[in-house]
């Protein structure tokens, strides 16, 4: 198992102060075929593309889990808040 930081798949500055970054769609799918491949798994702090939750994700192979959601406001534009753990 790896664990990678938050906000791993943010191309840019994380504080930007003037605008949301997107996240990087490839990245996660990147982690996705390197575990296939190394059969290893993978916890990373991921912005999600769609709703745009910062999560810390479990990527084993094609398994895709969200272990829990940031509810608390960093100062980061970059995601939304989620009322919703994992």
């Amino acid at each position: 198992m790896i664990v990678l930081p938050e906000a791993f798949n943010i191309v840019g500055e994380y504080y930007e102060p003037t605008k949301r970054i997107e996240p990087d769609a490839s990245v996660e799918a990147g982690l996705k075929r390197l575990s296939d491949e190394s059969r290893l798994c993978f916890i990373a702090g991921l912005v999600n593309c769609e709703g745009h939750f910062n999560e810390a994700v479990l990527i084993d192979a094609d398994h895709r889990q969200v272990l829990s959601r940031k509810t608390a406001n960093d100062g980061s534009v970059c995601y939304q808040r989620s009322s919703v753990i994992g």
